[in-house]
This record gives structure tokens, sequence and C-alpha cells, in this order.
């Protein structure tokens, strides 16, 4: 029996195929297999795909292209494992990855397993994220809920605006949920974060989850990739996606448990618009028109909701902050604290 299907979407990725392919067909758990997903690629990668499913374990879904979401759904629609996991093409996963997830859902009869991973910024920096100090099981829907809710968004004292962060490259789903429950992911084209759609689904129906401090993957920054590349309508985005896990979460929990962690999550998403101006649309277009689209974003009515009922004096020092300035339509000092939070990253 397969242990687990590894869903590998792929979209002109010449330059790093073989970086991820070679830290998955050495993976210290032999029982797995591996599709990969040529979504409409224009450069070598369907040859490439084509090369390596000619390993044993290794098949080849070639379609049109249609984004990421539905190149996983592709897989999904093969996937034979007993759990599922998904890699981006651009990434690569430490050779005990899998066995190690593989064996934490066996040990605690779990519906999913969460690991950590390492972050490689686009300026050599590699940092471990984790989500927990020790190993976890939650298996009462009390704990599920809070796992959940703190995936959306924190509590305004938190310094991160998530606990665990909602994308799938690092969780091992048993696929029996999934089918039995017809689970498939959103377009990214609809949906900015179509991840963290498919956790919400999951987690909702989960029995038991385990979480692991090991970090076992790695993010890689690829500037040319879709969620890293910069884009002018990604607050509009942001919003459609806001008001969908708000409407999700409506039909599970009251208004005074979600909306915070909605809010949290908005805000954030808002924080990481405005750094965006400044650190990408500003060298391309100049900072005058970064700054103009900077205060479209203050002033959007979606958070000018926000600002009213959002507790932001809860908010630590440096956030507190940056909402005040954000209320207050303050584009200026803005854009120069987050300039200023540009040029340490890069020091």
């Amino acid at each position: 029996m397969i242990k687990v299907s590894v869903i590998v979407p792929v979209y002109n990725m010449e330059a790093y195929l073989d970086r991820c392919m070679e830290s998955l067909l050495n993976q210290t758990l032999t029982d797995i297999e591996i599709i990969l997903v040529d979504d409409g690629s224009q450069d070598r990668s369907p040859g490439m795909c084509d090369a390596y499913a000619s390993r044993p374990g290794v098949s080849v879904v070639h379609k049109k292209n249609g984004g990421l979401g539905l190149a996983r759904n592709s897989g999904l629609d093969v996937a034979q494992g007993e759990f599922v996991t998904f890699v981006d093409s651009d990434d690569y996963v430490e050779r005990t990855m899998y066995e190690t997830l593989w064996s934490a859902a066996q040990k605690h009869r779990a519906d999913a397993v969460y690991g950590g991973y390492y972050k490689e910024t686009p300026y050599g920096q590699t940092r471990p994220v984790t989500i927990c100090r020790e190993e976890a099981v939650f298996s009462d829907r009390q704990h599920m809920d809070a796992f959940l809710l703190d995936m959306v968004g924190t509590e305004p004292e938190m310094y991160q605006d998530f606990r665990c962060g909602p994308s799938v490259w690092k969780v091992l789903y048993k696929r029996d949920v999934i089918e039995r429950h017809g689970l498939r992911f959103a377009s990214e084209r609809e949906f900015i974060s179509e991840d963290l759609l498919f956790n919400m689904d999951f987690l909702t129906l989960a029995q038991r989850v385990a979480v692991l401090p090991d970090c076992l993957y790695h993010y890689c920054y690829n500037s040319a990739s879709l969620s890293k590349s910069y884009r002018k309508e990604r607050f509009d985005r942001d919003k459609i996606l806001y008001y969908e896990v708000c409407r999700r979460l409506a039909q599970n929990f009251p208004a005074e448990a979600y909306q915070p962690r909605a809010d949290r999550m908005l805000f954030g998403r808002a924080r990481v618009a405005l750094g965006e101006e400044v650190r990408a649309a500003a060298p391309q277009y100049g900072a005058a028109e970064a700054r103009a689209h900077m205060r479209k974003i203050c002033q959007d009515a979606t958070m000018q909701e926000l600002y009213t009922r959002y507790p932001a004096e809860r908010l630590p020092r440096k956030y507190r902050v940056i909402f005040q300035l954000m209320k207050r339509n303050a584009v200026l000092p803005l854009y120069g604290l987050l300039w200023l939070k540009e040029r340490s990253k890069r020091a």
C-alpha cells in the first residue's frame, strides 16, 4: 500500500525542478508516490516531468494551465496513498520529512500532521519557523476549533498574525477524509489563499490532529512565482478572502469568537500589501504612485469598519503604531516606517 502521495504542481519551473525532485526521490520513507502535475508549462518542465515519470513511483499529469489550486486537484484525482501532501516545485524537503510525518500520524492515529519549515529569504538568510515547542495532539472539538482560529488570526496581543501558517505543503492529510467529503482546492484566481480555505474545511471535519516542532520543509523565495510577485490588486483580493473566511466561520462560530481573528488576518494582510507598495511598486512605478495606492488601502471602507471595532490598544507597540498611522491616513510617515523596515531586512 502506498503510504503517502506527494503532489507537485509544476509551472515553468525548469530552474528548480531537479532540486525539488532530488529531495523527493531520496526520501527515507520508501512507500510513496510522486505525482507531477504539469500545469501547461511553456519551458522545459513538461519534458523534465516526462523523464522523471520513467522512474518507479513517479507519474505525471499534463493539463491545460489553470493555476496552483486546480493543479493540486488534478493530483488528488489520481492519488492512491493513505495520506497526501503537497510540494511547490521551487521548494524542497528534508530527506526524513515524510517518514517523520507519517510515523506521527500512525502513532497518534491522526487525520493530519502539521510540521515546521525553513524560510529561505531573498537576502540569503534561512530561519526556522515552528508552530509548537513540543509535539502535541488535538482530539476534541474545543482544541480543534482553537487551532483553526489560530490559523486564521491570533489575539491582539500576539506578535505573529497567526500561530500556524495556512500553507498546505508542511502538512500530511489523510486522503480518506478528503475523498469522503469531496474536499478540493478553490482556484487562487478566485481566492488569494486557497490553502487557508482548504485547511479550514479539513479541520472542521478532522477528528485528531498532531503538531510537530520539526522543521522539514524548505520554503524558498522565488520572485518570479505567483505568490511572491507584486500585484496591484492584492488588497482587493485580500478582502474577497476575508469575506469568504468570515462567511465560513459564521457557520460554526459566534461572531465574538471569529470576528477579531478575521480582523487580525485582514490587518496583517493590509500591512503586507502596504509593504509591497514600498518594496516592489515604488522602484517600478515611483514613490508617488506607491503612496497613492497605500492611501487607497488605508481609506478602504472595509478597513474603516475594522478601525472602529478592533481593540488596537492591545496590539504590540510596533503594530499599534502602524494601525494608528493607517487609521489616520498618515501615508508619508507610514511609507518611511515601512521603507526602514525593508532596508533592515537587507542589512
